[in-house]
């Protein structure tokens, strides 16, 4: 606190008219509405900051980074937690490479027009709500991690397919529904999974971390 009242951060009245400005009419108004149905201390510090009111925004993000410091220091003694995490980051950083590279496969290797590609999307997506239901109800057979691991098995089955024996439209169709199969149950029960490794009462910190490492 001593910290930030020596510190002679300035209020900018430009950026603040030009923060008003933007609002409609009532600014006043809207600011305080907003900033009293923030949820989180970054969200607060990230509204006075657009407002040009640094020195408050620093006591909200300082609050905001040191309740993230202490969860991580409290993550320590969840040990499955780590572990969940880690292997998360991994398999999820490839799922999103697949779908990041999957339209620039289709388009550069297999030369598909934009219509195939499109619809191979779309096909994906409708796919993914029925791969979803369909391994919620393989969760309550077999749990929700064992359902997890059988989903990441058909990944790696999927794309050792893709690499052997996709090479036109046809195939790319067939491994784009594949992956719809297990898109939607992959990412869903992975967070079922994670909300039993949470303490109770922590949900917002420990999901804030579950985000981090989905980015």
């Amino acid at each position: 606190v001593t910290g930030v009242q020596t510190c002679a951060l300035p209020i900018y009245p430009e950026r603040r008219a030009a923060y008003d400005a933007s609002l409609a009419g009532d600014g006043g108004l809207l600011d305080a509405d907003r900033l009293a149905s923030a949820e989180t201390n970054f969200r607060k510090g990230e509204i006075l900051l657009r407002q040009g009111n640094f020195r408050a925004a620093i006591d909200y993000l300082r609050a905001a980074v040191g309740q993230l410091a202490h969860t991580f220091s409290g993550l320590r003694c969840y040990p499955h937690t780590m572990l969940f995490l880690a292997a998360y980051l991994v398999y999820n950083d490839a799922i999103q490479t697949v779908f990041t590279m999957a339209v620039q496969f289709g388009s550069e290797e297999l030369k598909l027009g934009l219509g195939t590609l499109t619809s191979a999307v779309l096909l994906v997506q409708f796919v993914a709500l029925f791969g979803a239901i369909g391994f919620n109800k393989v969760a309550d057979r077999v749990g929700g991690r064992q359902a997890v691991v059988l989903g990441l098995g058909v990944w790696c089955l999927a794309l050792v397919g893709i690499y052997f024996f996709v090479y036109s439209a046809t195939g790319f169709y067939v491994a784009a529904a594949t992956i719809g199969c297990v898109m939607g149950g992959t990412q869903a029960l992975s967070r079922s999974v994670f909300s039993f490794l949470i303490p109770k009462g922590q949900e917002a910190e420990y999901f804030s971390i579950y985000e981090i490492s989905d980015k």
